[in-house]
């Protein structure tokens, strides 16, 4: 079995199915080495797809509750779940395990859940960034602030003044502007697979500025 591959448990294991029983899905209780074995299997998710579908189903009664949570600001609780199952797999194939190693699953869930729904930070960065082709204009902020908020806009500064494409931050600024990358889309005349495309692309090159900066 490809799984046995992966090293999670001593004995071998003989479906997906025990696997997720394993890292703490169904009725019974929890058993002590799920968190563990999450972590194995996280690990193993970054190049393995097998390993991330097996962790998505894993958090899929964790994603149902929170698209029911959420589901407010959406046509329905299934377009919530759609949006956040979306984000999952970015999560789990991005997941930093190394220094998030304890309550994975919690972690992953919360990560889903505020790409997903939590935008506030994102409401207030349109208040300083509405349109790429404004990014360089003087705007009264402390360049000195720490917050999230301020380093993706010096990020957005910078991604402009070093040539970067303009298309890849119409796409971050649409995100920012709308509450699901369906409204993003729908923005830019585009499907939801570009926008999703676009954005990790964007994602990459703004993370190559960081490291630089």
């Amino acid at each position: 079995m490809r799984a046995s591959a992966w090293q999670l448990t001593k004995a071998p294991l003989t479906s997906l199915d025990e696997l997720l029983v394993l890292t703490g899905l169904g009725s019974g209780p929890v058993p002590a080495a799920s968190d563990d074995i999450m972590r194995r299997l996280v690990t193993s998710a970054r190049v393995d797809d097998l390993a991330a579908r097996v962790v998505l189903q894993r958090m899929l009664p964790g994603l149902s509750a929170c698209a029911k949570r959420n589901s407010s600001s959406f046509e329905s609780q299934l377009d919530a779940l759609d949006e956040l199952v979306s984000e999952a797999w970015t999560v789990i194939k991005t997941f930093p395990i190394e220094r998030r190693d304890r309550y994975v699953i919690k972690n992953l869930l919360t990560d889903c859940e505020y790409h997903a729904f939590l935008k506030l930070r994102r409401r207030m960065l349109v208040q300083v960034v509405t349109d790429p082709v404004h990014l360089d204009r003087t705007v009264e902020i402390d360049d000195t602030e720490t917050e999230p908020i301020m380093t993706i806009v010096r990020l957005l500064r910078a991604a402009q003044a070093s040539g970067e494409d303009n298309a890849d931050m119409e796409v971050v600024v649409a995100l920012l502007n709308a509450s699901t990358v369906k409204q993003a889309a729908a923005a830019l005349g585009v499907t939801d697979r570009t926008v999703r495309n676009r954005r990790d692309v964007a994602v990459r090159r703004l993370q190559v500025l960081a490291d630089v900066a």
